[in-house]
């Protein structure tokens, strides 16, 4: 199948969003079929840093299915900076791909601006869309009603949601029913062997990948953490949080390593 995947978020700012887009994307080519990723890019200039709050984006490779929109905006959004197209090169890049057609065409956030929320008006192919954000701000989503996004939404064949609380959110605000899809985890074929903490052995290890923010769940984590810590040999090491971050969330940082953000290598090492 032809199959394009739409998201409104930059792919040199990536968040879970755009790793969730790219494992899909990666997982329908291996599976055979003709995938396009139509998404912004900002490029790293001083621009995109005046329009992020200071945020220089990542030197990622642009991979060939990617169809680039444009660049985007950064702004606060459910506790956390979401970086979503604006302009009108936007909107000419996106409706220039679709046209050529798509037998599926699978929306990410499809409320949010700008590339989600013209294709359910647009596109003529059957529509698939992803949910993924737990919200109660009743402001926002009732103003997206107001605009229309009932009934845009209802052009939808389907509506997944990643987990039963981004599903709430949807039937809350939108109405509808949603099919929940978790977020995929890719396993190794050789796991890695198992660690047992204990007095001579090594400290039980765990990572944290996201945001300091309250629905991220790190505070939770941390004191968590704080408990276990007393009792067994333990590390934590937090990826997307800068020590400056961290600090105001706990007075006793024993055994925590804030690393920032960090390359996907290194990542990728942490988590091994």
């Amino acid at each position: 199948m032809r199959i394009a995947l739409v998201s409104p978020y930059s792919w040199t700012y990536p968040g879970g969003v755009t790793r969730h887009i790219e494992a899909l994307a990666e997982q329908y080519l291996a599976a055979g079929h003709d995938v396009r990723v139509l998404s912004p890019v900002d490029p790293d200039d001083r621009l995109a840093v005046r329009l992020h709050r200071g945020a220089r984006p990542s030197q990622r490779a642009l991979p060939e299915y990617l169809v680039p929109l444009g660049r985007t905006l950064g702004f606060p959004s459910n506790g956390a900076i979401s970086n979503v197209a604006y302009g009108v090169s936007t909107l000419v890049g996106l409706r220039r791909e679709l046209e050529r057609g798509y037998d599926v065409v699978h929306l990410h956030e499809p409320v949010a601006p700008i590339p989600g929320w013209d294709s359910l008006m647009t596109v003529d192919a059957p529509l698939v869309a992803t949910f993924h954000c737990y919200s109660e701000n009743a402001f926002s989503n009732n103003l997206a009603n107001v605009l229309g996004a009932r009934r845009r939404l209802n052009r939808l064949h389907v509506r997944i949601a990643v987990s039963e609380a981004a599903a709430w959110t949807g039937r809350r605000f939108y109405g509808g029913t949603y099919r929940i899809i978790p977020n995929g985890v890719d396993v190794p074929a050789h796991p890695p062997a198992s660690r047992t903490p204990g007095p001579e052995r090594e400290p039980l290890r765990i990572a944290f990948v996201g945001q300091s923010v309250e629905r991220k769940g790190l505070p939770v984590l941390l004191r968590a953490f704080e408990a276990v810590r007393e009792h067994l040999p333990v590390a934590l090491h937090v990826v997307g949080v800068t020590p400056a971050e961290l600090a105001p969330l706990m007075l006793d940082d024993r055994g925590v390593v804030a690393l920032g953000k960090c390359s996907d290598a290194d990542k990728l090492a942490v988590l091994e």
